[in-house]
């Protein structure tokens, strides 16, 4: 198991890209929380507007756009 990346939503509150064997888990982590938020190839690109498309950022920028977009809501 290795932590690929994350960022933080919250003082309380995270969200990690974890790999383990082939896979990749995005978890969501609060105080005396962890869920399994989603499950991905090892490797695999995720589009910048969540959406497919050939426009592809880095995670953890992915994961920051996601954080903005719930703070503003």
């Amino acid at each position: 198991m290795k932590i690929v990346g994350g960022v933080a939503l919250g003082p309380r509150e995270r969200i990690v890209l974890l790999e383990v064997g082939d896979e990749w888990l995005v978890i969501g982590i609060v105080p005396g929380q962890i869920r399994t938020l989603h499950r991905l190839e090892k490797g695999a690109a995720i589009p910048a507007d969540g959406l497919p498309s050939s426009a592809e950022k880095p995670f953890t920028q992915w994961l920051q756009g996601i954080a903005e977009r719930r703070k503003n809501d």
